[in-house]
């Protein structure tokens, strides 16, 4: 009799720390917190993306993960953008086929703009149609929210980080430049547009105001950051590799300001030197 008491009893408190387990959270794990600033540079630096579409592109980020890159909730989304399902199975995927730690925010961007080549190609298009103004961003957070987030109440949160994208991100951000800036036409497809895009003002398209153009030469270069390697001295060049922060290339020549010519994988190819110092 006592045998099977205790055998009850054991079983109980199995059964009871296993439902402890479960209903834990599961990032009761350490918390790995990211910088807003490296978020940041890498969008810009890295991607190519204007002031305005970071800032839409940080305004869900924001909302998702609070810049907790290991982030997950009961659910199973994880990470920045909170992937789940076969999204989330696909970075993982990623991260292992590159040899890449899926708990850094380069791996996680650099799969963020990975699906924006390929599968998230509509929401590319949305994102990169928005100016840079505060009504780009705008309408590059509701944008980003509304085709490539999609949470439940899409229309609502997608205003919601609409604003935090152009008062919060792009004004911190943008240093001035075109603040005021044109009025974006809205895409056709876009189901909403800023209070001002809405009005009546006649459009004015004004040319964004760059900054001074940055020399850079030939020789030795170590990166600040993990860069995107290119076919092409641009941004819209073919993404054709990566290569972590702190290696060391030497470029052979520069072409379009600020693109640095070097060998990768016996290839000829772009880096950005923006984000390299000069050794």
């Amino acid at each position: 009799m006592k045998k099977k008491q205790m055998k009850f009893i054991v079983s109980l408190l199995t059964m009871v720390l296993c439902i402890t387990a479960l209903s834990l959270k599961p990032w009761h794990v350490k918390a790995l917190s990211v910088s807003e600033d490296e978020v940041y540079n890498l969008l810009t630096g890295t991607y190519g993306f204007s002031s305005a579409q970071a800032s839409g592109i940080m305004a869900s980020i924001r909302a998702e993960s609070d810049f907790i890159v290991n982030a997950e909730d009961r659910g199973g989304s994880f990470g920045l953008m909170q992937w789940t399902g076969n999204r989330k199975a696909a970075l993982y995927s990623y991260a292992s086929e590159h040899g890449m730690d899926v708990n850094t925010t380069s791996t996680q961007l650099a799969y963020m703009y990975y699906e924006l080549q390929s599968s998230e190609k509509t929401a590319y298009n949305q994102l990169i149609g928005c100016d840079n103004t505060s009504d780009g961003a705008y309408n590059a957070g509701y944008r980003f929210c509304y085709y490539y987030e999609r949470p439940k109440n899409k229309e609502s949160r997608s205003t919601k980080r609409a604003a935090m994208a152009r008062d919060t991100y792009f004004a911190s951000y943008a240093n001035g430049q075109n603040a005021a800036g044109t009025i974006e036409a809205p895409a056709a497809t876009d189901p909403t547009t800023s209070e001002q895009t809405q009005s009546s003002a006649p459009v004015t398209n004004t040319k964004v105001t760059s900054k001074k153009k940055a020399k850079f030469k030939r020789g030795a270069y170590k990166l600040k950051m993990t860069m995107s390697v290119r076919a092409k001295a641009s941004n819209k060049g073919r993404v054709v590799g990566y290569l972590s922060k702190g290696k060391r290339i030497y470029v052979k020549s520069v072409k379009n300001v600020k693109w640095g010519k070097i060998t990768y994988r016996g290839k000829s190819s772009y880096v950005s030197l923006n984000y390299a110092k000069k050794l």
